[in-house]
């Protein structure tokens, strides 16, 4: 399994600095201390210290931690943020959620359990198996 970080000392909110374009699937563990979107595939976890947006073809296999979150595409896993997560109209989540805000619009689906308001202290199970040694998730982390 791979490990991909990712770190620039300025912090955009508007453009996210990682991109895992369409047409590509990576397999291992996402870690960026900025902002990503991702259009492709990724099997394994993303820890963002920025925002996280997925578009209509992305697809996650594991669990996503990050600040606010524009989902369009799928993710089984779960979600974790220290903002807001927006489920945009097709978007799917099979997982558990938390955050500090929550909008799900029309045609959007959801499947799991959901912790909105207090983000610090929430415990969620991860569906994905994570090296323990490399993991430096935010504080919703795993049992």
């Amino acid at each position: 399994m791979a490990n991909l970080k990712i770190r620039k000392d300025s912090l955009n909110s508007n453009v996210p600095d990682t991109l895992i374009p369409l047409e590509t699937t990576f397999t291992g563990s996402v870690e960026t201390s900025t902002s990503i979107r991702i259009d492709g595939r990724i099997k394994g976890n993303v820890n963002a210290k920025g925002d996280v947006t997925l578009g209509p073809k992305a697809l996650i296999e594991g669990d996503v931690f990050g600040r606010a979150f524009s989902i369009a595409g799928t993710i089984t896993g779960n979600v974790v943020s220290t903002g807001a997560v927006s489920l945009l109209p097709k978007a799917q989540v099979l997982g558990d959620i938390v955050a500090k805000a929550l909008s799900i619009e029309l045609g959007a689906s959801y499947s799991g359990k959901c912790i909105v308001g207090a983000v610090e202290g929430a415990k969620i199970k991860p569906n994905v198996a994570v090296n323990e040694t490399t993991d430096k998730r935010p504080a919703a982390t795993g049992k």
